[in-house]
């Protein structure tokens, strides 16, 4: 029986096509947006933009001589060899990871089994990021690059709901993703640069020892970086780094030629030589000197710079120093005083900022006026951004592509920190000072804004806005305490230390005394990280005494303690008093200064929290130990019910928490979810305040509102020394929570080998089921937990259970990507006569290859059921992906249609058939056996073929009896269903089709040339695919007939109208589409536009002179055809111009 069509059910051909399309259309974006919405939870990081500013950075022809080396070689053809290059600082080892990055990424892009993924540390920027955002980093990077997500992956984002994974979650990820490829390469810039390098080399090397990667990691050369890879026994190619001299000259030729000045470039052989030679193989002194020398404005200058240029010390690090300080010796000789002055406040912005800045940011920070000066930010004032970085000689440099200014190198960084207040002693005050006058500008006098996009665009119109906002404070505490003292050459060196602190604090309390500029501070103080948005209804009552607590500020508290009228209980907009905002972000002597001035201790704010909850749940000790002196509620409850002892052992505060117990705090209070302390530390993992409890009485039995006890939480979490000792306590091992979820089922999902052994010789029962019917087997092979699932077979557990859908064990092995512990389980479940079992063991069998167990099943007699209907069908598209040759040459025996079409696995709308699958994958043995067996041949088989760029396939095919003008069952030829690809645009594939000889003009059953069945495809799809456009602009270049005519007269520019398509009419007419071309129904575009109510289109049309009088087979005119539609714009749109163009 024949497919019901729009026409057999009265269904307008429109709307059926159209109901098609949002279907397809839906699944396509809801697949793309799910598989970025897991991309991005895994982690936001990105370090593209890293890479790409490195590689921006090097001279072409430079880093040959790593990629040519023996080592190199070795390294990249060898698997799971690890290349370790040390190398001084400043030998270019970033310039070369990056040129390996690149090497790899041009070698494997068009190869799927390969992957690639790199680390680029950072001493400002990630060195204190967390190891597992580093592996959930190489996770992201891996998967990415994949055809599709793994399935890993998406389990194990549905099973977290949108919390991160732990690390060992991240780290089975991670290797599952590895695993799917033949090899992986990663490589890792500037180990010496991460704070935690052991812990992160360690978690890389287990990867390394279980899958096949290849790692390239650069470093200083640190012996106890060394000593890592000797002690996890790895086996290494090591290679010194070392800037070769070739590539010195090359780098200085490049430089010479793009921004030398007159006498370098006439003494260009003269420099060459003499920095190559004092460079000593360090790419940075061969850039810095070049800085220095580059505008030498005579040789006589240029003479002695490059005699200065002397390496006294013998070591790197000295020779960095002496440069540096040469460099800060020549800026501070400048003749101009506000030029060294200048230069002096970028150096002061780009090493004492909080975070990297950016080039709007800088510039709008140095064009800061003194307030009496000026209110508002002079543009004319503005400094050009390459002239900032000048005046520095080569310390500061601009990331392009991530706009931010940086110094050159750490080296530069380790040097100020040294030497800070010898060159700019006073840069936080003098910092500070400009964020608060800029603060104080009129514009922010209006206010705070009311909606967010107000709020943004006033952070794009005042680009210092959100730091100073965010900052002025931090600054503000790293000049306090009388640390910073003013630089002689300073412009207030006639100030005193003492009359600018005075003048800081004065520009504090006016800004945070008058309302409107508070408030303004204040909202991108909290708007734009983890707050959300505040407009003035949320932080209207925020005074200017809670900021100053809130930033801790002590002196400037003081000083309005000390003013008349001051409401120490007054809350902001979410109950915050002053002592609160103080005791959150645990500034101790504010919180002492608040409460011998009378604040209330026991006040609490809109969320129920006292002080004392809020300053342990941030783990401030030392305040805590005050309130508890000075006697406060210790038994304060928030509004979810929790104490301070249960936030103390819900956050691991073991220090808090031994001082709460001393002070006699109830053991057993439980929160409104039921949960108690005790609770709080099964699920966290706390082991030394779970001990505590349990020492001290606490019930190892009670039960949350879910029927949680803490032995489930514990053993759901994997956290086996407080399960062993709730166990040892006395712990139930058979109770179950709400859904029947008992410690054993919640160990085995979490696959805990330990505590499920544990609890077995306990006595929990393996039999236990769920209210779902799932046993602690079926819940470990459901989330691929193979150790704790072989060691449940090997206890007894039942291999028979079914769940209440009548699933049996094999159902779950969907997900797994471990081939052996497959078939381990199949091979256990073989010799059962079940039917069930059987047909999912022939799904899993042909997924993981195992042609000999399916040869047994098939001796079995399973064939006359396992190969009916969608079983069979998927058992067969199993086979085919996987290219296991042997099975499908079984299955075809067994009677499987080779033909049979399956649009689940479909690119674009198109049905695809098993042996296009076969194409897609290159998979040309597979290819010739399912055309053996007798698989259609036809245009969509070629189409896919030229795809795939495989010449040995194309030949086949043409071989066997396809070729260019092949149809499909719609008459496409292979060009044609390319161009009707709405998913992807394969300019390659079309050219490579006409370079063959394929007609241009050739006709489907609708008369429909390729260039119609492409504007067709781009008309419907143009919102969501903006390639579509780019056939239609191959096709006409390569001379497609714009005025071609399907079976129903309508040609390219008619199609385009009648959807409504305004950018593709455009196109079309700007190509030279005829306006008065007329379809079977006597209707030119505008006709059909006006009919349809396109209002966009009829204007353009309009517009182009289009003819307002044309008559169609119906008599009407477009007027008269949008009169009877009721369109009133289309109608408006025509009666105007008749009435111009006839006047």
């Amino acid at each position: 029986m024949e497919p019901a069509t729009a026409i057999d059910v009265q269904v307008p051909q429109k709307e059926f096509d159209e109901a098609i399309d949002n279907l397809t259309k839906l699944k396509k974006n809801l697949n793309g947006e799910e598989n970025r919405k897991i991309l991005d939870w895994i982690t936001p990081i990105d370090d593209s933009s890293r890479h790409n500013d490195t590689l921006n950075r090097r001279q072409p022809g430079t880093g040959e001589w790593l990629l040519n080396s023996t080592e190199y070689q070795n390294w990249l053809n060898t698997a799971k060899e690890v290349l370790f290059c040390p190398g001084i600082p400043g030998a270019g080892k970033t310039i070369l990871s990056s040129i390996v990055v690149e090497h790899l990424i041009d070698r494997y892009s068009y190869n799927p089994a390969i992957g690639v993924a790199y680390i680029y540390f950072n001493y400002k920027v990630n060195a204190h990021i967390k190891v597992d955002e580093l592996l959930s980093n190489l996770l992201k990077q891996l998967t990415r690059t994949q055809d599709s997500l793994s399935n890993y992956v998406k389990d194990l984002y549905d099973r977290c709901k949108g919390i991160q994974p732990s690390r060992a979650e991240i780290v089975k990820a991670l290797g599952a993703v590895v695993a799917s490829y033949s090899r992986v390469f990663i490589v890792v810039d500037a180990l010496d640069e991460y704070e935690r390098c052991s812990e992160f080399l360690g978690q890389l090397f287990e990867i390394h020892k279980n899958y096949a990667s290849n790692i390239f990691a650069t470093s200083r050369p640190i012996p106890e970086i060394r000593g890592i890879f000797e002690r996890h026994e790895i086996s290494l190619i090591e290679l010194e780094i070392r800037a070769s001299e070739a590539d010195i000259v090359k780098y200085l030729e490049g430089q010479i030629l793009h921004s030398g000045g007159n006498i370098v470039r006439k003494n260009k052989t003269v420099v060459i030589d003499k920095i190559s030679e004092l460079a000593q193989g360090m790419f940075l002194l061969a850039h810095l000197y070049f800085e220095t020398i580059k505008t030498s404005r005579s040789l006589k200058k240029l003479n002695e710079a490059l005699e200065g240029f002397t390496a006294r010390g013998k070591s790197s690090a000295s020779a960095y120093d002496n440069t540096y300080q040469a460099i800060m010796e020549s800026i501070q000789g400048y003749g101009d005083i506000a030029l060294t002055e200048t230069a002096f406040q970028v150096l002061s912005w780009i090493i004492c900022a909080s975070r990297p800045l950016t080039k709007a940011e800088l510039q709008y920070a140095i064009a800061v006026e003194h307030p009496d000066e000026a209110s508002e930010i002079d543009i004319t004032n503005l400094s050009d951004v390459d002239d900032l970085v000048s005046y520095c000689r080569g310390l500061v440099t601009i990331d392009e592509r991530s706009n931010v200014i940086r110094l050159i190198h750490y080296t530069a960084q380790e040097y100020f920190e040294r030497t800070r207040m010898t060159w700019i002693p006073n840069s936080h005050s003098d910092i500070a000072k400009i964020c608060v006058t800029y603060l104080s500008h009129d514009t922010f006098k209006l206010g705070p804004c009311s909606t967010y996009k107000e709020f943004w665009q006033r952070l794009q119109s005042n680009a210092l806005y959100e730091y100073a906002a965010k900052n002025w404070d931090y600054h503000i505490r790293g000049s306090a305490d009388g640390v910073e003292k003013p630089r002689e050459l300073s412009m207030n060196s006639d100030v005193d230390w003492f009359t600018r602190r005075v003048e800081m604090i004065e520009l504090v309390i006016n800004l945070l005394s008058e309302e409107d500029i508070r408030l303004s501070c204040v909202q991108a103080m909290f708007t734009a990280s983890q707050y959300g948005f505040y407009s003035r209804e949320y932080i209207g009552r925020v005074t200017g005494l809670h900021v100053a607590s809130h930033c801790g500020l002590t002196l400037v508290t003081k000083v309005m303690l000390a003013g008349d009228g001051v409401d120490l209980e007054l809350a902001d907009n979410i109950g915050r008093t002053a002592l609160l905002f103080a005791a959150e972000e645990g500034y101790e002597d504010i919180v002492r200064v608040l409460i011998d001035s009378g604040a209330n201790p026991e006040a609490k704010n809109s969320s129920g929290e006292a002080a004392i909850s809020l300053a342990i749940g941030n783990g401030h000790e030392s305040i805590v130990q005050m309130l508890i002196g000075i006697g406060v509620n210790l038994e304060v409850k928030d509004h979810r019910g929790q104490t301070p002892l249960f936030i103390a052992a819900r956050n691991r505060s073991d220090s808090i928490f031994r001082r709460l117990m001393e002070s006699k705090s109830d053991i057993e209070v439980a929160n409104t979810e039921g949960k108690t302390a005790l609770m709080a530390a099964a699920e966290w993992g706390h082991e030394m305040i779970a001990e505590m409890l349990i020492k001290s009485g606490a019930s190892v039995e009670v039960r949350d509102k879910n029927g949680d006890t803490p032995l489930i939480a514990a053993a759901g979490r994997g956290y086996e020394v407080i399960a062993e000792l709730l166990i040892k306590s006395g712990a139930s091992v058979e109770v179950g929570d709400k859904d029947g979820e008992t410690p054993l089922i919640a160990a085995a999902g979490r696959g805990s080998e330990v505590i499920a052994e544990l609890l077995i010789k306990s006595g929990a029962s393996l039999q236990a089921k769920n209210k779902d019917g799932e046993t602690a087997l079926w819940k470990a092979l459901g989330r691929s937990k193979w150790g704790v699932s072989r060691m449940l077979i090997d206890r007894g557990a039942d291999l028979k259970v079914k769940n209440k859908l009548g699933r049996t064990l094999l159902s779950q092995l969907g997900y797994s990507e471990n081939g052996d512990d497959v078939r381990y389980l199949v091979e256990v479940l073989i010799n059962w006569e079940d039917e069930d079992n059987y047909r999912e063991m022939m799904l899993v069998s042909a997924k993981y290859g195992y042609e000999d167990i399916i040869r047994l099943l098939v001796e079995k007699g399973v064939g006359s059921t396992a190969f009916d209907g969608e079983d069979g069908q998927q058992l067969f598209w199993n086979a085919v992906r996987g290219g296991y040759a042997g099975i499908v040459g079984l299955l075809v025996e067994q009677g499987i249609n080779l033909d049979q079409y399956n649009k689940a696995h479909a690119p674009y709308d198109d049905v695809i058939t098993p042996l296009q699958v076969a194409i897609g994958n290159k998979d040309q043995g597979m290819v010739r056996i399912l055309a053996e067996k007798g698989a259609t041949l036809g245009a969509n088989s070629l189409y896919m073929a030229f795809k795939s760029r495989n010449r040995d396939i194309i030949n086949f095919l043409m071989e066997n009896g396809v070729d260019l003008q092949t149809r499909d069952i719609k008459g496409r030829t292979a060009l044609s269903v390319g161009v009707s690809d709405y998913w992807n645009y394969d300019e390659g594939a079309l050219e490579l089709l006409l370079e063959e000889g394929t007609d241009l003009e050739s006709r489907d059953n609708k008369g429909r040339t390729p260039l119609l069945l492409a504007v067709k495809c781009c008309a419907k799809r143009q919102r969501y695919y903006e390639d579509n456009t780019l056939k239609i602009i191959f096709l006409i270049k390569k001379g497609a007939n714009l005025e071609a005519r399907d079976v129903y007269g309508q040609t390219s520019l008619s199609i385009a109208t009648w959807y409504g398509d305004e950018d593709l009419v455009r196109l079309l007419v700007v190509h030279g589409a005829n306006l008065e071309s007329m379809d079977n129904r006597l209707q030119t575009p505008l006709s059909i536009a006006a009919e349809n109510g396109h209002e966009d289109v009829v204007r353009f049309l309009v517009e182009e002179r289009a003819n307002l009088q044309m008559i169609d087979e119906e008599g009407k005119t477009p007027l008269q055809h949008a009169i009877t539609n009721g369109h009133e714009d289309v109608i408006r749109i025509l009666t105007a111009k008749k009435i111009r163009r006839e006047y």
